[in-house]
């Protein structure tokens, strides 16, 4: 018996040298800004104190020579802020494209001998031949990871997919398939876990015994006795009733913070480098007049007005007025996306999902045969039978992911055993 599969080719752009400079700013600024997010996500939203004074006196030092750098240079960050990011828009538009239809990709092959003997091989374009041998009975299950596929110059996230994994009884990981979609990385697992007769595991997850990461099974066991207690998640509402079970998200004022929190983290960042940007020029104006103040020997001065007149008399030229209404649809385009109410309704020959009133995939109840929680990379709720898979996502928080996961597992069950 012989397999064989494809991996999308991820090596680095030809052109990546080129764009270096560019692609080391804006890590930089990533960084300031994912410390930033991290830091009022913690200490405003979870109530933990962040507390790194070496960290935070590095990245102030940053920050004003940075400030500095950007004042002497203020008549162009807007235009060039705009250009670097057609440039990023563009590579990742390439890498996307190079993801899907490119033709270099590796090549994996598995091939099964009468004797027991199994053997493994990866061609990858760039590098040289991984191969392995092992004994069938050494195969402890084959497992299937969500995973979030980076590409280009900037290592953009540019898919999410699914891998397919021979897990041996050393832990060795053999990656056999990579796959957009769940439903296809589902078949090719079923297809090897048929030959061998071993069971299929989707990594970090949670659920049935038969699917569930065995990993994380018992504390998702104690997570989920804690979860079934009588205060409910208030982001997800249940009406049941002897025919049907409707669960669905819904918008709480508790939750804002986390909707603009979310919004913001994986949209906002052209309107964070903007912003930023803004400030730092009136931050490094500041530096500079002390600067020039302190080599003349005078008395220095503190001046805030410039850093206040920021937040009360941004000045901002046509070009600066493009570039936020840019960055501002992007984020009310994504808060558009994930405040959408997603609905499940179960009854006893059906299940359904839909977004606001349009419905997406429906099951027949009897044939569903998995409902998994996968926490990783993202929280998202895995629904299954033999030919089709619903991904739901774009909640808010985790517990909302588990809230929901939890009334879905007990309405099917409810109905099934009806």
């Amino acid at each position: 018996m012989k397999f064989q599969g494809h991996i999308p080719n991820r090596s680095p752009e030809f052109y990546t040298k080129f764009l270096m400079p560019i692609v080391l700013l804006k890590k930089a600024v990533d960084s300031v800004r994912r410390y930033i997010d991290r830091a009022i996500w913690t200490e405003l939203v979870k109530g933990e104190k962040v507390d790194n004074e070496i960290l935070n006196l590095v990245l102030f030092i940053v920050f004003c020579l940075l400030s500095l750098l950007t004042f002497r240079l203020e008549k162009y960050q807007t235009s060039v802020i705009i250009l670097f990011s057609c440039l990023w828009y563009v590579d990742r538009l390439l890498a996307k494209r190079r993801y899907f239809h490119g033709k270099e990709r590796s090549v994996t092959s598995l091939t099964a001998s009468k004797d027991g003997m199994v053997a493994w091989t990866m061609r990858s374009p760039l590098e040289e031949p991984r191969q392995m041998r092992f004994h069938r009975h050494h195969l402890s299950h084959i497992a299937i990871r969500a995973i979030r596929a980076n590409g280009g110059a900037f290592d953009s996230a540019i898919a999410r997919a699914w891998q397919v994994e021979l897990i041996l009884t050393d832990e060795t990981n053999l990656l056999m398939y990579e796959e957009p979609r769940a439903i296809d990385a589902i078949d090719r697992a079923r297809e090897l876990a048929d030959l061998f007769e071993v069971r299929i595991v989707f990594r970090d997850s949670e659920g049935q015994r038969a699917y569930a990461d065995p990993a994380i099974a018992r504390t998702s066991s104690s997570m989920r006795m804690a979860s079934r207690n009588p205060t409910r998640n208030n982001a997800v509402g249940l009406t049941q009733t002897a025919q049907r079970w409707h669960i669905f998200s819904r918008w709480t004022f508790g939750h804002s913070w986390q909707f603009f929190g979310k919004v913001f983290h994986e949209s906002g960042f052209l309107l964070f480098t903007l912003l930023l940007t803004r400030f730092m020029s009136r931050f490094g104006e500041m530096l500079d007049t002390l600067i020039t103040y302190y080599r003349a020997s005078e008395i220095v001065y503190l001046d805030f007005s410039g850093i206040f007149n920021f937040f009360f008399q941004p000045n901002l030229s046509w070009i600066d007025w493009i570039a936020v209404a840019i960055a501002t649809t992007i984020a009310i385009g994504r808060g558009a996306q994930i405040s959408q109410v997603k609905h499940v309704y179960i009854d006893r020959q059906k299940f359904r999902f839909a977004i606001n009133r349009k419905e997406i995939r429906q099951f027949n109840l009897p044939e569903i045969e998995m409902v998994l929680l996968i926490t990783q990379p993202e929280p998202l709720i895995l629904i299954c039978d033999r030919d089709r898979a619903l991904e739901i996502r774009d909640l808010l928080r985790e517990e909302d992911y588990r809230a929901m996961w939890i009334d879905i597992e007990q309405g099917i069950a409810h109905f099934q055993s009806a």
